[in-house]
């Protein structure tokens, strides 16, 4: 009776449930994905051309000058230069230097020689250079040189217009004697004096002083000595000259045509031409992008009369430069794309203004500076696409944003097919109008939220995404947005899927499994439990016997088949790889005729021993996976390297196939050969810095922490998976797991270059 009473109420039980889940099948119908728009953004670079004029004044003394430029990056696009006060600079004139004929002697009985200047045009005199030397006694602070009127007969007995020590020393050779200040010196005949009769001579003292009285450049000039007679006498001046120099200017302005006056710029010649009054002169001349490589430009200036000019200069000089410039792309189904740029716009000087030439395909919507509106003070050419911003528009340490929307451009969506189940693939194939950009696939399930998101490189006109859903996906209708752009152009394509899901075998199995619960309950709970901890025995196992192999793992070499060309090979640990090692192998395939045969769909491996090592080699379509290790793998391995051959051939089997020598393309499969032999457990590893360790569970902030200790006591940053293990337990199987874990979720990443 009490058996019948519990069947009785059990079957009340299961029939309240079939009838309930029936009515919430049939309150479910369908459910549509709730986001009827979503956009995607990307970082994109733009040129921006920026423009300056530069002024300034300058007083030269010199053949050359430099302007300024704010930085070596700027570019000379013109200058323009006024001249003024051209005239010459001081310079050394030689009047005697011929060496080779004789010298006078000045001595206690002939204490004072003389030569004449002639003086043709005004001058201003600062200093005089004679060629002579000493002998005996150099203390002479009492001898002078002179520059003295001449008195009758040409006698250099007049007024002394300036004086200053003698200076010599015992070798011969030009002395410069220079005046505390200048004289000016008008057109006529003066004299240059040594003048020692203020001296007490002895003996050895003798000043010599060189002399061309055969053959002087200027047969003009004349000499004169002081003679202790009758107290002191300056004898008749004769014919010859005393080598000396003058350092002279002469009062002289020019025009810069009459003394072909030119700056020289680039490897160009540009002639400065005459304006205005004499002395004055002008160029403005424009330069195609002169790169100065330098924060200054250096101009040189050169004329015919071989002298130095002095002159004052007025400038202005037009730069131009680049800059680059972030910007934000925002796509949305039927909507135009909004570009958004944000250019650091700095002023340089006080005439600075900034262009940007914009794709054809946009259109201007407003400028802001610092969040207002000054569109209407730029320039926006839309026949010629360009937008001009102008100087008095900048303002310094603004910031500036530039809006502008473009039409979507069109490109063609294939979708084989629109209806799915659970663990069903979406595949849809894009063919774009460019071979540029990116392409994004955003899946939104039936409730409105994300699922799915990925975004690839364009590398072909033609470009496939794929998603496998879940085995428990929500019933309804799926909506998939599918974004191409490029710096200049961008498109979206909106396609619904529909999920469905069959309720029948769930009520059949969930009335089957109420009807057998309560007589198998405990048997299965018991063999629940049972499988349970065979498969955590299991996979404990398997990490074990990865991190134990990938310790032994020395070398992978992937070679394609059709060429026999290495696409891509790998070292670990560090680990020295003789080459030699590799070559043997392979001449020892080739000598023992050891040829895989691959068949359609399967992989073939193969083990041998070579030297010490242990060699593994699976074939498949396009390549061979070769592994060489130090000790046998485990089983776990094996199966590991042939899940790792399917997965290159399904995600690179197009480019094997038609390989062009080009090996960067499959860079990739570095993540491949990660993701299944678990090779991030050998790796370097550091924390990542943005992760939020708060919301993770208290063993695994242990181990962070114990991470974080290790990498301080060894002063680096990074660490070792080993150095987190007990040196007394060893390896840890929990501790490799929860690592592992941590890897999954980036809170560990691998540092390859430590």
């Amino acid at each position: 009776m009490k058996t019948l009473k519990k069947l009785t109420i059990t079957g009340i039980i299961l029939l309240a449930f079939i009838f309930n889940i029936c009515v919430m099948i049939d309150q479910v119908g369908w459910v549509r994905a709730q986001s009827s728009n979503f956009s995607v953004q990307t970082d994109a670079i733009y040129t921006f051309q920026e423009y300056s004029q530069n002024n300034g004044n300058l007083s030269l003394l010199n053949n050359s000058f430099q302007v300024p430029i704010p930085t070596p990056r700027w570019n000379l696009t013109s200058f323009e230069f006024n001249f003024s006060d051209i005239n010459l600079e001081r310079e050394i004139v030689i009047i005697e230097d011929n060496r080779t004929v004789g010298f006078s002697i000045i001595s206690s009985s002939q204490p004072a020689l003389g030569v004449h200047i002639n003086v043709t045009e005004s001058i201003e005199l600062f200093s005089v250079y004679l060629y002579c030397f000493i002998s005996g006694s150099t203390k002479i602070s009492d001898a002078k040189v002179q520059i003295k009127e001449n008195g009758v007969g040409g006698r250099p007995n007049g007024p002394i217009l300036r004086s200053t020590a003698l200076n010599i020393s015992t070798t011969p050779n030009w002395y410069k004697q220079e005046f505390s200040e200048s004289v000016k010196l008008e057109e006529g005949v003066y004299s240059v004096v040594i003048n020692c009769t203020g001296l007490s001579f002895n003996e050895d003292l003798n000043i010599y002083w060189f002399l061309n009285d055969k053959t002087p450049d200027d047969p003009t000039l004349q000499i004169s000595q002081y003679k202790n007679l009758l107290g002191g006498i300056w004898t008749t001046p004769s014919p010859g000259a005393y080598l000396y120099k003058i350092a002279q200017k002469r009062n002289q302005t020019y025009f810069p045509e009459d003394i072909d006056m030119k700056i020289h710029l680039g490897g160009i010649n540009y002639s400065i031409y005459n304006r205005g009054q004499k002395g004055n002169g002008y160029i403005n001349q424009t330069y195609q992008l002169y790169d100065p490589e330098r924060p200054f430009i250096h101009f040189t200036i050169s004329n015919n009369i071989s002298v130095t000019l002095a002159y004052n200069l007025t400038y202005s000089i037009e730069l131009t430069s680049l800059f680059l410039s972030s910007a934000e792309l925002t796509i949305e189904a039927f909507s135009d794309n909004i570009w958004s740029l944000s250019p650091q716009i700095s002023r340089i000087s006080d005439n600075y203004s900034v262009k940007f030439i914009y794709p054809t395909n946009w259109q201007i919507n407003s400028i802001l500076r610092d969040g207002f509106d000054v569109t209407s003070n730029v320039t926006i050419n839309s026949t010629l696409s360009y937008v001009i911003i102008p100087n008095k528009t900048i303002i310094k340490d603004s910031d500036w944003q530039i809006m502008a929307h473009s039409p979507q451009m069109s490109f063609t969506l294939n979708v084989p097919k629109t209806s799915f189940e659970p663990n069903q693939e979406i595949k849809a194939s894009l063919t774009l109008p460019s071979i540029s950009g990116n392409a994004t696939f955003v899946l939104i399930d039936a409730l409105g939220f994300e699922e799915y998101r990925e975004t690839q490189e364009i590398i072909s006109s033609e470009h496939i995404f794929s998603y496998v859903l879940s085995a428990n996906p929500n019933e309804g209708i799926y909506q998939g947005y599918f974004y191409w752009y490029n710096q200049t152009h961008a498109a979206v394509k909106l396609q619904e899927f529909a999920v469905n899901i069959d309720y029948l075998p769930l009520i059949v199995t969930i009335v089957s499994i109420l009807l057998l619960m309560g007589s198998i309950s405990a048997f299965g709970t018991y063999k629940l439990v049972k499988r349970q901890k065979r498969l955590k025995k299991e996979r404990r196992e398997k990490i074990y016997n990865k991190y134990m192999d990938i310790l032994n793992l020395q070398y992978i070499l992937i070679i394609n088949k059709e060429s026999g060309l290495n696409i891509y090979d790998q070292i670990f640990l560090g680990k020295d790889i003789d080459p030699t090692l590799i070559s043997g192998f392979l001449e020892a395939l080739r000598s023992f005729g050891l040829e895989l045969t691959s068949y359609e769909g399967n992989s073939q491996t193969v083990k041998l021993e070579y030297q010490d090592s242990k060699i593994l080699m699976a074939e498949f379509r396009s390549f061979r996976l070769i592994l060489i290790m130090s000790e046998n793998p485990s089983q776990d391995f094996l199966d590991s390297i042939r899940e790792l051959s399917y997965d290159i051939e399904t995600t690179y089997g197009p480019l094997l196939k038609n390989f062009n020598g080009d090996i960067s393309q499959f860079k990739g499969i570095r993540d491949l050969i990660d993701k299944h032999l678990q090779t991030k457990l050998i790796y370097p590893l550091t924390i990542n810095k943005n992760i939020n360790i708060e919301k993770l569970n208290s063993k695994e902030q242990r181990i962070i922490e114990k991470a974080r200790n290790t990498m301080k006591k060894r002063f680096n940053d990074y660490f070792y998976v080993s150095q987190l293990f007990s040196h007394k337990e060893g390896f840890e199987i929990d501790l490799a797991e929860m690592i592992l874990d941590l890897i999954e979720k980036k809170v560990f990443h691998p540092k390859t270059n430590a």
